[in-house]
């Protein structure tokens, strides 16, 4: 466990210049001066969801969370942003995400912010301290989820190679600072639309993720609303992942295709959306009453999805939609963004060159608000092809667009976490099991079995088979061609 730090600042030069008594400190505690200011970085590297919901480079930091380990948190904050060091913009945010209550927003400020980060070491008594809390985190996990975390806690044997990770992230900070075509994009979920993501900043989590594998400080976090884990690998950047062994073997992941279409599906069941209790459909062998507890309170009448789904049951461009998403065989049944890429000529006057591009946009489709449908082009595509499906869509996301999302992350991380992989432990416990999100990954030798159970037990879930991708981390899939100076330079030119 390391602090991780601007490379400008010196910490001893800092306390001789500004003495903490000065600023109401009796006894100033460097070790959580030090853990105060790594959360600033630490927080966004381990959840991808905090670091895309950002704004203006403000990490929230949640008041619980700093003091479970640090009681006069606040006195430390206080006392970074009178120096100059953290800047706040004062305002309270509700906790959103994981429930964890209400946060303020802080980053570093302009003297800091370029700065590259540095590791640095705590005392052996605070790693102590770190540890027992980080025990007690993982045995609050333990009950429900076990059968994952004691690959993570207390030995994790996950390894990166550090020096080729750092190397690839510079080469690609550099190439997108140069051409800003090369800038990764977000879907901004309020605004409804992508926005270009910061490259410095980009760089800053990745490197704070490398150097918590490195130090084996994996962390885990089930996110109190969806059930989501978060851990170092579901947000470390999936390139880097390729740099990733197991006790030196390499890894294999296998991924649930189109995972949130496919299991979009399951809402077209009429049976998923009644409320008298058990029955023998393949939605109650889920707990749906149990997932659909929180959505219930705004969904009190059902009536207008039945009726609706009572109209669209057997139409065509349904069928069309659960073939594209599923593995069932069907004239269309080969892949949804393919379909849409090939379909948009014929659509609006609407042509995509790219099937990446129509697969971001999908995202649009599920997350973003109604009343931005005719501004983007694939909401468009996706509400001509599928006038039986968008509908739903919508109206699970009136008045509330995270509903949506919210539902299918709920199905997913269910039947991921509480179902497909207990169901690998129970065959094996020998298996290494690491999940991200939609996906779990391996080792070599065990590839094949993690995909036979979790085809089979998709196919039960959902009452259609998945298309599942069987993906191998090596070094040599690293796409460095895509960020090489000669690449960059032909690019600009």
């Amino acid at each position: 466990m390391k602090a991780l730090l601007p490379e400008r600042f010196d910490m001893a030069r800092h306390i001789s210049q500004y003495p903490p008594r000065e600023y109401g400190f009796i006894r100033f505690n460097q070790d959580y001066a030090l853990y105060i200011l790594s959360q600033i970085t630490l927080v966004p590297a381990r959840n991808k969801e905090i670091a895309d919901e950002m704004e203006n480079r403000l990490t929230p930091l949640y008041s619980k969370l700093l003091q479970k380990v640090v009681r006069h948190y606040d006195k430390y904050l206080s006392y970074f942003v009178k120096t100059d060091i953290i800047y706040t913009d004062g305002s309270f945010k509700p906790g959103s995400i994981e429930s964890r209550g209400r946060s303020r927003r802080y980053r570093f400020t302009d003297m800091y912010e370029p700065s590259d980060i540095v590791v640095v070491d705590y005392s052996r008594k605070f790693v102590k301290q770190l540890r027992k809390k980080r025990k007690e985190d993982f045995h609050q996990l333990q009950g429900e989820y076990g059968h994952l975390t004691k690959w993570l806690w207390p030995v994790c044997h996950l390894q990166i190679n550090a020096p080729l990770a750092a190397e690839f992230l510079q080469v690609r900070r550099e190439a997108q600072l140069n051409n800003p075509a090369l800038i990764e994009k977000k879907l901004h979920r309020k605004l409804g639309y992508e926005i270009p993501k910061d490259p410095e900043m980009q760089y800053k989590h990745a490197m704070a993720s490398v150097n918590c594998l490195v130090s084996g400080d994996i962390g885990c976090t089930v996110d109190g609303k969806v059930g989501r884990m978060h851990t170092v690998l579901t947000n470390i950047k999936s390139d880097l992942r390729h740099l990733i062994t197991y006790r030196g073997k390499s890894l294999v992941t296998v991924d649930i295709k189109n995972s949130q279409p496919y299991l979009s599906t399951l809402l077209f069941e009429p049976s998923f959306w009644e409320r008298q209790g058990p029955s023998t459909t393949t939605a109650s062998k889920i707990n749906i009453s149990t997932l659909l507890q929180e959505e219930s309170k705004e969904i009190t009448d059902t009536s207008l999805i039945l009726a609706h789904l009572n109209q669209v049951i057997d139409s065509q461009d349904l069928t069309i939609y659960i073939e594209l998403v599923s593995a069932r065989n069907g004239p269309h049944g080969q892949d949804l963004y393919l379909y849409m890429q090939q379909q948009s000529t014929n659509i609006l006057g609407l042509d995509f060159s790219d099937r990446a591009k129509v697969k971001k946009g999908m995202f649009e489709v599920l997350f973003s608000k109604n009343s931005h449908y005719g501004k983007t082009k694939v909401k468009r595509l996706f509400k001509e092809l599928f006038p039986s499906v968008n509908p739903l869509f919508e109206l699970l996301k009136e008045g509330d667009n995270s509903r949506l999302p919210r539902l299918l992350q709920k199905l997913e991380s269910h039947i991921v976490l509480k179902v497909i992989t207990k169901a690998i432990h129970r065959k094996n416990k020998d298996i290494p099991l690491f999940t991200i999100h939609d996906s779990i990954t391996t080792t070599d030798e065990y590839a094949s079995v993690v995909e036979d159970i979790m085809q089979r037990e998709l196919t039960r879930l959902i009452g259609l088979p998945p298309k599942l991708k069987v993906e191998p981390w090596r070094p040599d899939e690293l796409d460095w061609e895509k960020y090489r100076d000669d690449v960059i330079l032909e690019s600009v030119a």
